[in-house]
């Protein structure tokens, strides 16, 4: 009976190990994935560009100066080498094996030829010759030292792309859309709907340029806490909020997930009490509040782009709730197990 007792825990533990081993062989196996698929050398192709969610920065430039260039994650595809190799071989000009079927790679511009990246929407496609540069694993002399490559390979880039020559005209759309590039169109219609208002309020004030310029910023920033897009933030003001130790606030955190998914089943769970408690017949009270709240969370999580931090904000509000579903035994049977 002593040895019965203990096989259950066993296999519980032994279960988990086998799944936090799964993990780290899929963590490990697609760590080289990523590796095999990065050019080692400089590599010249054409390839058809379609943009992954929204740009980082917007390309922006006064007089013909560049102000700040354009950032984008970008997914290639019908990848061809450029004419200038003459035939050569792809592991002599790559260091690849082979051409993949698709990359990605972060693809950015500094020059003022290429303004119309700004319009290029997540449901667009564009044909382009690209220079890809690869990614550099530089020894950091200062711990603070802002880290490219270990920021690339988070975001699945496996190289850097910049533009050699295009055709913008020749602009398409894009055939077939999953949920996400959906959403990604909102969002970018969303971020086109606030740039319309900084350039109504520049066109609208007469006063200094500086308050011009503060006006302006106070709709990027709202933005910004919204979904935590800061590609309408100009440089100063990103400057300044890091100097004030509180950049952070201008990305999505777990604070905005739990505050509009509490905020959503509060006001969700006060109508069901005023209008239709019969609902509580069949559904518990708080876990009618946890659905409300964990569809909110996923839903403002997918909005913002699946971010780190909201998406883990959400993953652990339905850890909670599944766990007290499970785990939380209520108190009544407890007082009829005394009896």
């Amino acid at each position: 009976m002593r040895q019965q007792g203990l096989f259950k825990p066993i296999i519980k533990l032994a279960t988990l190990l086998l799944l936090l081993l799964a993990v780290l062989c899929n963590s490990v196996a697609q760590r080289l994935a990523f590796i095999e698929a990065s050019p080692q050398k400089p590599l010249y192709l054409e390839a058809t560009v379609s943009p992954m969610g929204l740009s980082d920065k917007r390309l922006e430039a006064e007089e013909g100066e560049v102000l700040q260039g354009y950032r984008q994650l970008v997914q290639l595809s019908d990848i061809q080498l450029d004419s200038l190799y003459n035939n050569k071989s792809v592991a002599d000009v790559s260091g690849l094996s082979k051409l993949p079927v698709t990359m990605k790679v972060m693809l950015q511009s500094y020059q003022n030829k290429d303004r119309e990246l700004n319009q290029l929407a997540p449901n667009q496609q564009l044909r382009m010759k690209l220079a890809l540069q690869p990614l550099e694993l530089k020894d950091k002399t200062n711990a603070d030292e802002f880290d490219e490559y270990r920021w690339l390979s988070s975001r699945h880039a496996t190289a850097k792309a910049f533009i050699v020559e295009t055709h913008y005209p020749s602009i398409r759309l894009a055939t077939e859309l999953t949920l996400q590039q959906k959403i990604d169109v909102m969002r970018y219609k969303f971020r086109e709907h606030f740039l319309q208002l900084m350039l109504k309020r520049s066109q609208q004030a007469s006063e200094a340029n500086s308050q011009i310029k503060n006006s302006q910023d106070e709709v990027a920033v709202t933005l910004s806490l919204l979904t935590g897009d800061r590609s309408l933030i100009s440089d100063d003001m990103t400057a300044l909020y890091q100097f004030g130790g509180i950049s952070h606030l201008l990305a999505i955190s777990g604070t905005h997930v739990l505050f509009l998914s509490l905020l959503c089943a509060t006001l969700v769970t006060g109508l069901i009490n005023r209008f239709r408690p019969s609902i509580y017949y069949w559904l518990p009270r708080w876990q009618c509040a946890f659905i409300i709240a964990a569809i909110t969370a996923f839903g403002y999580a997918l909005f913002a782009g699946f971010d780190v931090p909201a998406l883990r904000t959400a993953c652990m509000l339905l850890l909670v709730g599944v766990m007290r579903y499970f785990l939380a035994v209520p108190a009544i049977f407890k007082m009829l197990y005394q009896f």
